[in-house]
């Protein structure tokens, strides 16, 4: 397995997959798979990959499924488009857009045109970031990493449920409903691959699973989901700069509960968890705002896209605890103390570096590290990785960001295939391309 940061320091632990370098040569007549539930109808690439787009694999979780475990998809008649991405979940802070709805569990597969039921070819399962907050690295395509694997592999990538749509808190949801519904979402896409993916000629006995930031800590939380108990749902993680918000008990996010239910017109219900249930989608989005616990995220800088413009030690202070609640006066002291004024970056404030150094640390690069200790301490050695990733791009050390948070994204996956602002990957960084990618694929 490996897990990382970019000039992050990630951590993997790998399990070889067989020959997914290989070509295969098998027979597919159609562009269309039929999962039982649904008979979708994909796109044929030019490239020789069928991708499927915006297939459901559970239930829209609307009115009485708010809140809860996800269902099974409802059966469809007829044969479904699969040929365009389903909307994203709906993210904290954001009205209703086009791209966005409640109505959002889709699954999106690549595979090679050539795949068959019997081809068991290894699988890739990519779980976005987003701080828990948003699906920030929906839709990526996925047909690059195929053609590069000599279409040896089949890609998945997929929404879930973020927010306060996914991870509201209190024991009212604990006991007419599911916690962490978001996570839950995840672990049913999980299932649906062991159900489905031979469909597309993957292997289910053969996937690794990746996620960056929220995602990667997602990794980590379903290597241990359940006490560690192994449900057969994966081989191998990929965790790129994990990132873990503050984990308070439920009895402490009471407040939460109550201020989410007053602001969509709840809060004097007799059972409010049923009437937010019963609330209009507009209505609970409106309520959907950022509590005073905002999100974190880890690479050599990990920090820097996230720590505050701090002109002082008592700006990180602030910042500190207001991303960590229980930390005392003593604990701010003492990380002020550990990370005294550094030498000056561009456009930036005088302890803004140093905000940055104690955040990236303590939110991605040393969980990552810690995680991949505790990996190689229950597997062998040789079966966990943990990576740095130093490319840097002039512009972001121009702007005193240094090697940001998940930068190694479009590496990973090729330029233009994810969300990324820098164009160093089609130009002077443009050779670390197909080594990145292929260690993914290695995976």
């Amino acid at each position: 397995m490996l897990f990382g940061t970019a000039a992050v320091v990630s951590c993997l632990i790998a399990i070889s997959i067989s020959s997914p370098l290989q070509e295969r040569k098998l027979a597919r007549s159609t562009s269309s798979v039929d999962l039982g539930y649904a008979q979708y109808q994909g796109t044929l690439l030019s490239s020789g990959i069928t991708q499927y787009l915006g297939m459901r694999y559970a239930s829209p979780p609307l009115g009485d499924l708010r809140f809860r475990t996800p269902q099974p998809p409802q059966s469809s008649s007829g044969v479904q488009n699969a040929q365009s991405f389903g909307p994203i979940c709906l993210a904290t802070n954001n009205g209703p857009t086009s791209s966005q709805s409640e109505d959002c569990l889709f699954v999106n597969v690549w595979a090679p045109s050539t795949a068959t039921p019997t081809s068991k070819l290894p699988v890739w399962v990519f779980i976005q970031g987003g701080g828990y907050i948003s699906n920030s690295n929906a839709n990526f395509n996925g047909s690059t990493v195929v053609n590069t694997s000599n279409n040896g592999i089949v890609f998945v990538n997929f929404n879930y449920r973020v927010g306060a749509f996914g991870f509201l808190t209190s024991e009212k949801v604990r006991q007419n409903g599911d916690l962490n519904t978001g996570l839950l979402d995840q672990r049913f896409l999980l299932h649906w691959v062991q159900d489905h993916i031979a469909q597309f000629g993957g292997d289910p006995n053969h996937v690794v699973i990746h996620g960056d930031s929220a995602g990667g800590g997602s990794v980590a939380l379903h290597l241990t989901a359940y006490g560690g108990r192994d449900d057969k749902l994966f081989v191998g993680a990929i965790g790129e700069s994990p990132f873990f918000p503050t984990q308070p008990a439920a009895s402490e996010l009471e407040w939460q509960f109550d201020r989410f239910a007053n602001a969509a017109g709840c809060g004097s219900a007799g059972d409010p968890l049923e009437c937010l249930r019963s609330q209009s989608t507009a209505a609970l989005q409106a309520a959907n705002v950022a509590s005073p616990y905002p999100a974190q995220a880890d690479v050599t800088n990990e920090g820097s896209v996230f720590a505050p413009n701090a002109a002082s030690p008592n700006d990180i202070s602030t910042f500190f605890k207001n991303n960590y609640p229980y930390l005392s006066l003593a604990d701010t002291a003492t990380i002020n103390n550990q990370y005294p004024l550094q030498p000056p970056l561009p456009n930036h404030a005088p302890y803004f570096p140093s905000a940055s150094a104690a955040y990236g640390e303590t939110t991605f690069t040393c969980p990552a590290i810690m995680i991949s200790i505790a990996l190689t301490y229950w597997n062998n050695s040789n079966q966990v990785w943990h990576y740095r990733y130093n490319v840097q791009d002039t512009n972001n050390i121009a702007s005193g960001l240094g090697v940001p948070h998940v930068f190694e994204l479009p590496a990973i996956f090729g330029p233009g295939n994810t969300n990324e602002g820098s164009t160093s990957y089609t130009t002077y960084n443009k050779n670390i391309v197909p080594v990145v990618m292929k260690y993914w694929i290695s995976l």
